[in-house]
């Protein structure tokens, strides 16, 4: 158990109403799993991880809001989908278009698949 005390950061509230905004589903996670992340957030059937960053802390820059190292050992070690890590709108909407993108690029991949296997298929029942 992490010796951190979990608590949302300042740009939570602004990041979850973001992402509702680009028409995606937001569970916050609240439990006592100090080293989990955020918010589970779903889109286009798939859901992913993402931890909320501050873009300042006292005044730091945005390299010391980096993951802590034993939330960055904890990331590393997830075998689900990887932990996204954002701080502001801006980086939700690039990370929505990203996996509008990706889901884009995989139905594009099925269907090829689903062509090459109907043409073998249509080959092997010629025969």
């Amino acid at each position: 158990m992490s010796r951190y005390r979990r608590h949302k950061d300042a740009s939570h509230p602004t990041v979850v109403a973001a992402f509702k905004a680009q028409g995606c589903s937001v569970l916050v996670i609240d439990c006592s799993a100090a080293d989990a992340w955020d918010l589970e957030v779903g889109l286009l059937g798939k859901d992913h991880p993402v931890e909320v960053k501050p873009t300042l802390v006292k005044g730091r820059s945005i390299a010391t809001t980096l993951p802590r190292p034993s939330q960055a050992k904890f990331f590393a070690s997830w075998r689900g989908a990887p932990v996204q890590v954002v701080r502001t709108v801006d980086d939700v909407v690039k990370l929505c278009q990203l996996w509008r993108l990706e889901a884009s690029n995989a139905d594009r991949a099925a269907q090829l698949l689903k062509r090459e296997l109907d043409a073998v298929l249509e080959k092997v029942n010629q025969s």
